[in-house]
């Protein structure tokens, strides 16, 4: 009788975890699932990326929010194949929920190898969500490399609360990188407080996180493309930017704003962009390949008058190149001009007699593909 009366309690415990593996099951099952809904090539420059999640993410969570939820994606972070897909959905979860909260945290201060991708998960929430998140993560003890993007990201999302904040931080900050990003986020995020109308902040905060977030997704090199990439992707998203805007992001030579000036076409920004277009750096590299995207004879012939003699050898073979593919009859006369140029070096004048032949095989349809200078 005993043994018959305590039957049903192992009977019980069975059911009880048949029905937890069975729940658990799910939660893989519908992830899976959602896991399904992510391309498996990439559609944009930028490669597969963050913003190629956002549907499976709000399909996931729209079933799980609960604790075995959180726990559930922090034992996904691991595979490279569901870590997007993961860290998105906890961000979103974070938004509301205090474990998937914390487990955010965790990720970003604990585990340094998934920490570019989580503090970009963070910048996919709505704005006040991003900045609430984005402010813990400055005024908490951590790394500089948590601390800086919290800063750039308050920077694309602050509100006067958040700038009263950064001020204050700045006098006791002892980190040199954290206190160099706030010296400059500070005027920078007063100027949009200040000068952006009420009725376009919410459009320019839009388009400074969209900027941001794009940056960071496309794997950099050393050349500057990697912000022309950046455009693009951008533009194949059907983002479309403000002049407002990019005269801003001109005027302060930013790398993004730059290349989507160019990428966009924007022709009333040659000018500004032949002030960067001999320079030797990644701001040279970026401005002149957006007067040849550009491709206007205007913007063509900035690009000649920025080829010099004595100027900087990667300044003057970029801009070369350009001309190479993107340049017109007037550019072939130019480049044919100074082959002839014996201010340039023997070496230099055999690459501008190559091009301008280029440049006339193509206007006469048997050269290659245009861009491929860029």
């Amino acid at each position: 009788m005993n043994i018959l009366r305590k039957r049903p309690f192992p009977a019980v415990a069975i059911v009880l975890l048949c029905f937890a593996v069975c729940y658990s099951q799910d939660i893989a099952s519908d992830f899976a699932q959602a896991l399904e809904m992510v391309p498996q090539q990439a559609k944009w420059p930028s490669g597969i990326m963050l913003y190629d999640v956002q549907s499976a993410a709000d399909s996931f969570i729209s079933k799980y929010s609960g604790t075995e939820a959180v726990e559930f994606l922090k034992s996904k972070i691991e595979d490279p194949n569901s870590r997007k897909l993961a860290l998105l959905s906890l961000a979103k979860l974070a938004a509301s929920n205090e474990a998937a909260e914390s487990a955010i945290y965790d990720v970003v201060h604990s585990r340094s190898r998934f920490r570019r991708d989580a503090i970009t998960a963070i910048a996919y929430l709505a704005a006040d969500n991003g900045r609430r998140i984005a402010q813990n993560l400055l005024s908490q003890p951590g790394s500089r490399k948590v601390r800086k993007p919290a800063v750039d990201m308050l920077v694309r999302l602050g509100d006067p609360n958040t700038l009263q904040m950064l001020k204050q931080m700045l006098p006791q900050e002892k980190n040199s990188f954290v206190k160099k990003a706030l010296e400059s986020a500070i005027p920078q995020l007063q100027y949009r407080l200040a000068q952006v109308p009420a009725t376009e902040q919410a459009e320019w905060v839009q388009q400074e996180i969209l900027c941001w977030r794009t940056s960071r997704e496309t794997r950099a090199d050393l050349s500057g493309r990697a912000y022309h990439r950046a455009a693009e992707t951008l533009s194949l998203q059907g983002w479309q930017f403000r002049r407002e805007y990019l005269e801003y992001k001109l005027n302060r030579g930013d790398l993004v704003g730059i290349a989507i000036i160019g990428n966009q076409k924007e022709t009333w920004a040659i000018e500004g962009l032949k002030s960067y277009a001999t320079l030797n750096i990644f701001l040279g590299d970026v401005a002149r390949t957006g007067l040849g995207k550009i491709g206007t004879s205007e913007a063509l012939r900035a690009l000649e008058v920025s080829l010099v003699p004595g100027g900087y050898n990667h300044a003057n073979m970029h801009i070369m190149r350009i001309l190479e593919h993107d340049g017109d009859k007037v550019s072939a006369e130019f480049m044919k001009k100074l082959s002839l140029d014996e201010r340039f070096s023997e070496r230099r004048r055999t690459y501008f007699k190559r091009a301008y032949k280029a440049i006339e095989m193509r206007l006469s349809g048997n050269g290659g593909p245009r861009g491929r200078g860029r």
